[in-house]
């Protein structure tokens, strides 16, 4: 008898945590369609609790999150229910429900890829293909922006270098100034042989002179006899 009661217990047990953590995920739809998404988030979280490879909890308990902006959170329980099903049909709309949340979290490149791995399995999704339009748009707007960053960037170490070669060049400028000042009052070589040769000349025109003198002095002493 108390074996037959024990194996009813056991029953009871396995099929209340099997119908405790779908009646969890009701109540939390419930929530979530009311606009309670936090009352929502803690009742999928309780129906995980009871079974964590519930693949609707999973799914259900990141839209609440995306709902309340906590992007990064519904990509991890996103990526958690992409992994817990084979189904095709329930991988296209987690990878599409990925692509929003990464694209809504910043990750503009890897909504793409969700968004191309969502097309590949339903091709013919047209919001899939809207928002990966959109990914690829703001990608497209992020590089170009980028680009313009990257060129003010270089227009900016340009100037910082052509007015360094402008300050080596005043520098530059300044020493070839400072040694003329300096060598401005110094005699060159040639200067200094073409006045000692003009020094020359004038002593040989004195001694030039000096002998004219004399020879006329002499001149003057002769008597005509």
């Amino acid at each position: 008898m108390r074996n037959l009661i024990y194996i009813l217990l056991l029953f009871c047990s396995v099929n209340s945590f099997s119908q405790n953590k779908v009646e969890l995920l009701n109540e939390g739809n419930m929530k979530f369609n009311n606009g309670d998404f936090q009352a929502a988030e803690q009742l999928y979280k309780q129906s995980l609790a009871k079974d964590s490879s519930y693949y609707k909890a999973n799914v259900n308990l990141a839209h609440s999150l995306y709902k309340q902006e906590r992007f990064d959170e519904s990509t991890s329980f996103y990526k958690n229910a992409l992994e817990i099903t084979d189904e095709k049909s329930n991988k296209a709309i987690s990878h599409y429900n990925l692509g929003n949340s990464q694209l809504r979290e910043g990750k503009v490149e890897e909504s793409i890829e969700s968004y191309k791995k969502s097309l590949r399995i339903e091709p013919n999704n047209m919001n899939t293909k809207r928002n990966l339009s959109i990914a690829q748009s703001l990608l497209k707007e992020q590089e170009e922006e980028k680009d313009k960053e990257e060129e003010k960037e270089e227009e900016k170490e340009e100037e910082k270098d052509n007015e360094e070669e402008k300050e080596e060049e005043k520098e530059e400028e300044n020493k070839e100034k400072e040694q003329q000042s300096e060598t401005k009052d110094e005699i060159s070589k040639e200067e200094l042989e073409q006045i000692l040769k003009a020094l020359e000349r004038k002593e040989m025109e004195v001694q030039e002179n000096l002998q004219k003198k004399k020879v006329v002095g002499k001149g003057k002493n002769l008597k005509d006899w």
